[in-house]
């Protein structure tokens, strides 16, 4: 025996698949969304992370003798400067 099915059965099973596709692909977007600008923020962080440090590296020099600071107060103030990098991309991102 060969079961036969109505005509309008068809088309309901194939509307359900196509709603629960339509669906699926709307939380892939939203996602795709999401992961692009959590991505763009990380990047954004990390450049700025980076533009800071070299902006310490480059005035190091410059800051000691212009504040005429001992070996270690100049370690503590690059080293304070440093973290406040880390802390403003944290915060900012």
């Amino acid at each position: 025996m060969t079961a036969k099915f109505h005509p309008r059965k068809k088309l309901k099973i194939k509307s359900i698949v196509t709603r629960l596709m339509n669906v699926h692909a709307r939380k892939i977007q939203k996602v795709n969304r999401r992961l692009f600008l959590w991505s763009l923020t990380a990047v954004l962080a990390g450049f700025l992370f980076g533009f800071d440090t070299v902006v310490i590296s480059g005035a190091e020099q410059t800051i000691q003798e212009l504040w005429s600071l001992s070996p270690a107060l100049h370690g503590l103030a690059m080293s304070a400067a440093l973290w406040g990098t880390v802390l403003g991309s944290l915060i900012g991102a």
